[in-house]
């Protein structure tokens, strides 16, 4: 008889080691900006998972657009395993749905964002119009080898206050996202959904997934594998390397608040 399992959610009024999901957020932007890989296995170390960026260019129309929506990491066909192994004192932290934006950067549909507050507006906008958002986590059998025991991830909204990034010449993202950024310092915010997992039952394995609908079209749809060790000498994520991608997740609380500001300076076309 299948029972839930333990998850140790990390809510939005607590600190974990000393930090906010505020400032788990703020790392995940600064990471995912970098060179976006593991330095390897250390202790306390996080794991973050968000969607990964696609996007290319059309070579008929010059836009850009996103080529597919799926991305998975966990048991290929042959039964090797591509996700991620941690140990567990390995944070997870689980970006369902984000935006960014920087100062100078010119967004799709709202126009040239010239300022900070023009930023915020266009995070909060995109985050709200956000819908049919999911995320699950089930633990897998050992005796069948089936994922059972399905659960949802309780998720929070948070918004970063306005930060530097430093963007560095090897960044392996800089022209995946829907608006590429070149190297050198930026000045922008990150909002979103998120989940910190702060511990899983050690010597299971597990498969998240979770996606959904965004502004103006935007899909998601991710299936990541974790197994949680108990104790490893490995050292890094993953089976023997580095994982080559970034991940997404969580369940949209459906009316939840969206922060406003009536001195916004909002952009124009």
């Amino acid at each position: 008889m299948s029972t839930n399992l333990t998850i140790k959610v990390m809510r939005d009024t607590e600190t974990f080691r000393g930090r906010t999901l505020v400032d788990f957020a703020q790392e995940f932007l600064r990471w995912e900006h970098a060179t976006a890989d593991f330095s390897g296995r250390t202790p306390n170390e996080t794991l973050f998972l968000a969607g990964e960026p696609r996007f290319t260019y059309n070579s008929e129309s010059g836009s850009r657009s996103q080529p597919s929506k799926y991305h998975t990491r966990g048991r290929r066909k042959d039964g090797s395993f591509d996700g991620f192994t941690i140990d567990k004192s390995n944070m997870i932290f689980l970006v369902a749905m984000s935006a960014r934006f920087f100062v100078g950067e010119e967004d799709p549909y709202l126009g040239p964002l010239t300022n900070i507050q023009a930023c915020q507006y266009a995070c909060r906008l995109h985050i709200q119009e956000t819908e049919a958002l999911y995320c699950t986590i089930a633990k897998m059998d050992k005796s069948t080898g089936m994922f059972e025991n399905r659960q949802e991830l309780e998720v929070f909204y948070i918004e970063t206050p306005p930060m530097e990034i430093q963007i560095p010449k090897d960044c392996r993202l800089c022209d995946k996202f829907e608006i590429p950024i070149t190297e050198g310092s930026h000045y922008g915010v990150f909002a979103g959904y998120v989940c910190a997992i702060k511990e899983l039952p050690v010597d299971e394995e597990y498969i998240f997934e979770y996606g959904g609908r965004g502004f103006r079209g935007y899909e998601n749809d991710c299936k990541i594998g974790v197994i949680v060790e108990r104790d490893s000498n490995k050292k890094a994520f993953g089976v023997g390397k580095k994982p080559s991608a970034l991940t997404s997740t969580t369940i949209y609380p459906k009316g939840f608040p969206i922060p406003t500001d009536d001195t916004m300076i909002l952009p124009t076309k």
